[in-house]
């Protein structure tokens, strides 16, 4: 940052300064951060097996919650909060989303990448999902994030301009479809890396 010096009085020993940034205040511009799970939006082609045999959910219900904080990247300003951690409450294979961040200011510029951190994440279950021809008789609970119970979701994405006049929302879609199956309900765990795989993001 560049200072100048604004103005010198000397009194007998005392010096007196007072300084001022040059450069002004920065512009600034708004992001928001939104977490979803579309039905059937997964455009991912990873998919867990077990014996070749493909065990993604067919069909089901539940609810995802735990702590969401998203980042948003630029060459000029690197990684950029958008706000503390938050809680997110998100219904699965649903149109409606979770708001993580809301109209947040942020520097203006152009974004190139986002990060989604999500700790204590915790996928319910009902009873009567179709997971792959198997269907539960009972509700169940799938852990989010091996044994730390974090996962961080970095994605590239379309670069994008914030500006005064133009807003940005990072949307985040977990594509649930994929990591919930037969094998992360029998074992009531889901890694980090079946989630980041499965994750998209695009911009809005």
């Amino acid at each position: 940052m560049t200072w100048k010096t604004a103005g010198v009085a000397v009194t007998g020993a005392l010096l007196v300064a007072a300084c001022s940034d040059s450069t002004g205040p920065q512009a600034q511009g708004r992001v928001s951060a939104v977490l979803t799970d579309a039905p059937s939006g997964s455009q991912v082609s990873y998919q867990a097996t077990r014996a070749g045999v493909p065990m993604a959910a067919s069909g089901f219900q539940g609810q995802m919650s735990g702590s969401a904080q998203v980042y948003i990247y630029s060459q000029a300003e690197g990684w950029i909060a958008l706000g503390p951690p938050s809680n997110a409450n998100l219904t699965l294979q649903a149109s409606n989303g979770a708001t993580v961040h809301s109209q947040v200011s942020v520097p203006e510029g152009t974004y190139t990448k986002v990060r989604l951190v999500l700790e204590g994440g915790q996928t319910d279950i009902a009873a009567g999902a179709d997971l792959g021809g198997v269907v539960l008789s009972a509700a169940v609970r799938i852990t989010m994030g091996g044994s730390d119970g974090k996962i961080e979701i970095e994605k590239t994405v379309q670069p994008f301009t914030v500006t005064a006049s133009a807003a940005a929302t990072v949307r985040f879609d977990l594509n649930s479809e994929v990591w919930v199956n037969q094998q992360t309900a029998e074992s009531g765990t889901c890694s980090d890396s079946e989630v980041q795989q499965a994750t998209t993001a695009d911009i809005e």
